[in-house]
């Protein structure tokens, strides 16, 4: 086995021979025709179809100062003696290339060495993200004292990081993340002054940092960022995992912070004052306790994330957060505010995202907040908010999501929910107190995946326009690319791919209430459970072809379940309890093969339950209780007698039909056959008549004869006398 020196200079070398997305010199420089043919050689061998190997001719570009290979699938790595020959390389990029069959079962287990020497003394930047590199971080690594730039990131290194670390002084960007790297985090990363970038994230990282580490770094921006890759001249942002409280050396580097993200630490101080030049700040998921500042939107004005969700903050929400006119998303969800909304929400033009979902907010809804002109997500759930919807909502025209349930609202479902909202995609409205029925104005909502009126006060009837949900309709996994959110709401802000926030939405699906958020887009529910709705369940319903939630129990449905059932085929969870349904179970509904739950209970439904296919696996009998005429698997075998056909059964007028035809037919072809053969064989019909007078005189012959023998007898009856 080679020795650690030579075989990191080989990695280093398979870096430059790997990194050839493009090739580049100073614009300084004129073109050498040397380096100019062996430019071209090198491509010439790069293209190779046979080979796919790295050329050799590369070690002819003396002046090179610039080589990225990563991404090239396929091309291989087998030698490195050419990197020895590039003297003037600073930048190597050899990301995404498998490099062990070059280096010994890609393993880099000994110290740095010669045959790379020069690049020990040029290289500034050394990139090699996901090259399935393992082994332990060699000490060798501090010879490279020039480099700014070492991005080692998803690879499999393992052990500690070593302390020779801390010699690479003009280092500026440290990205170790995603690999096996464990032990504590050495102090030498003190020594690191010029350092502005470190991550570390992802690893098995044992000690908690602390201020020996951080408080003499004064460049450092971006610390522990799930971010997997940052450019060098990023925003400053600082993502840190903190233990019981906030340390004092953080506050001795705060002053350069923009971007603070402190998700999922623990630590119960309350809410520390920031910088006022943070634009994000995301301390969710924390144990934070405590009121948030009532000037907080005058000492940070210029946040546009404000992230203080699953905490246990409490007291009023403060007015001053409607003078942060640049605000984007405000989330502060899962907390303990109390109070009521503020009203002063018309200066932020540039909001997105509102949640105050799951906190003891009351009073009424604030007009103000129908000023949110670019709204796309509205959350209120699990709150004590009272009154009616207020009509200045009707200004929110950009709203895909609008989540209202669990409060205490009242008043109808208003008609101007469907032309002002008209992109809905989500209305969740259950558990208030509305009243009054369904408008058929709803219809219009062409978009809507998810609706939910349940446990409400709700009366009339199903509007049979609900055919026109065409966002329910068209082919489940194709509509993934019109939902309005995907799995983050602010990608790509500053330069980051992070996921800020998931839309959710709460579902009683299958029996429980679950939260959906990255399955969300393939969510299509209709919940109208716990009303006072009446009359039959329009066949229209069943044109709704992606449905898979279908909750109905508990109101005062009566008819029969609607026989095109069976064209709901994505349907997975079917509650129909708790009504006045009647008649027999649709045979369609064996079609149903994702269908996982099933309540019809305490209904009036009777006769054979349907049998095979998906309906084979429910064999709980709990799910037809109630339902005294029902027999069949799994519940006792039904008795061997025919059945009457069911009244407006589309399947007995079916059966009717064809039967009356049928006979009418059969006669009609009897008398035509018949009478034609009659009418052209004149022998035939010469017997026929003769045949039918011939009846026709012994019938005559019995009655006379019947006529006079039948007075006799009675007469010899009534006197005892005989005939």
């Amino acid at each position: 086995m080679e020795t650690l020196a030579t075989v990191f200079n080989l990695v280093l070398l398979l870096i430059v021979n790997l990194a050839f997305k493009g090739i580049g010199a100073d614009s300084n420089l004129s073109c050498i025709k040397r380096e100019r043919d062996a430019l071209l050689k090198f491509k010439q061998g790069l293209t190779d179809e046979l080979e796919k190997t790295v050329s050799h001719h590369l070690g002819n570009l003396s002046n090179l100062q610039y080589l990225d290979l990563s991404w090239n699938y396929g091309l291989e790595v087998v030698k490195l003696q050419w990197a020895s020959t590039l003297p003037s390389l600073k930048h190597l990029d050899l990301s995404g290339l498998e490099l062990t069959k070059a280096i010994e079962c890609g393993e880099i287990s000994q110290p740095f060495g010669s045959p790379a020497i020069c690049l020990q003394n040029c290289l500034q930047s050394l990139v090699l993200e996901t090259n399935h590199l393992r082994g332990r971080l060699p000490d060798s690594l501090r010879s490279y004292k020039h480099l700014v730039n070492l991005n080692l990131y998803s690879n499999t290194f393992s052990g500690p990081i070593p302390a020779s670390i801390g010699r690479l002084s003009s280092l500026e960007i440290l990205d170790l993340s995603h690999n096996y790297l464990n032990g504590s985090v050495p102090e030498s990363v003190a020594q690191l002054f010029n350092l502005e970038f470190l991550n570390i994230h992802n690893n098995s990282l044992s000690d908690i940092v602390s201020e020996r580490h951080f408080s003499k770094l004064p460049s450092l921006t971006t610390f522990w960022t799930p971010i997997s890759t940052m450019a060098p001249n990023t925003e400053k942002c600082f993502n840190i995992s903190i233990s019981d409280r906030i340390p004092d050396w953080f506050e001795s580097i705060s002053s350069n912070i923009v971007l603070l993200d402190l998700y999922s630490d623990k630590f119960e101080d309350p809410l520390t004052p920031f910088p006022s030049d943070v634009i994000e700040l995301d301390v969710s998921n924390k144990f934070l306790r405590g009121q948030i500042p009532q000037d907080i939107g005058n000492m940070m004005p210029r946040l546009t994330l404000l992230h203080l969700s699953n905490n246990s903050l409490n007291g009023n929400v403060p007015v001053s957060l409607c003078k942060m006119g640049g605000l984007r998303f405000l989330d502060l969800s899962e907390n303990q505010f109390s109070g009521g909304i503020p009203n002063c929400w018309s200066k932020l033009q540039h909001l997105r995202v509102m949640d105050l979902s799951s906190n003891i907010l009351d009073d009424h809804i604030p007009s103000s907040l129908g000023s949110l002109q670019q709204l796309r997500s509205f959350h209120l759930r699990n709150n004590s908010l009272q009154g009616k919807v207020p009509a200045s909502l009707a200004k929110l025209k950009r709203l895909h999501m609008l989540d209202l349930s669990e409060n205490v609202l009242n008043g109808t479902i208003p008609p101007w929910i469907s032309e002002a909202l008209s992109s809905l995609s989500v209305l969740d409205v259950h558990s208030n107190r509305f009243q009054g029925e369904i408008p058929q104005e709803l219809c219009h909502l062409t978009s809507l995946r998810i609706l939910s009126l349940a446990h409400n006060e709700m009366t009339g009837t199903i509007p049979s326009c609900f055919h026109n949900f065409t966002g329910m309709i068209a082919n489940l996994f194709s509509k993934e690319e019109q939902w309005p959110y995907g799995p983050t709401i602010f990608d790509d802000i500053y330069g980051f791919q992070s996921v800020v926030y998931e839309e959710n939405v709460w579902v009683y699906l299958k029996g429980l209430q679950q939260k959906y958020t990255k399955t969300l887009p393939f969510l299509f529910s209709i919940d109208l459970s716990r009303n006072r709705f009446v009359g039959e369940i329009p066949n229209q319903l069943m044109n709704l072809l992606g449905l898979q939630n279908l909750n109905l129990s508990r109101n005062n449905f009566k008819g029969q379940i609607p026989w095109k059932i069976g064209d709901l085929r994505q349907l997975q969870s079917l509650d129909l309890s708790r009504n006045e349904l009647s008649g027999l179970i649709p045979t369609s509904l064996s079609q149903l093969n994702f269908l996982s739950v099933s309540n019809l209970t305490f209904n009036k439904l009777s006769g054979r339950i349907p049998s095979g296919n998906q309906l084979q696996t429910l064999d709980d009998k709990s799910i037809y209780a109630g339902n005294s005429g029902l027999c069949g698997f799994p519940l006792d075998h039904c008795q061997e007698v025919v059945l009457p056909p069911q009244e407006g059964s589309p399947e007995d007028e079916f059966e009717i039909v064809w039967f009356y035809g049928g006979t009418g037919v059969g006669f009609m072809t009897g008398f035509v056959g018949v009478s034609s053969t009659l009418y052209f064989k004149d022998s035939w019909r010469g017997a026929f008549f003769r045949l039918v007078d011939k009846i026709y005189n012994k019938f005559r012959v019995m009655i006379v004869v019947s006529k006079n023998h039948l007075p006799r007898k009675i007469y010899g009856d009534r006197f005892g006398g005989h005939a």
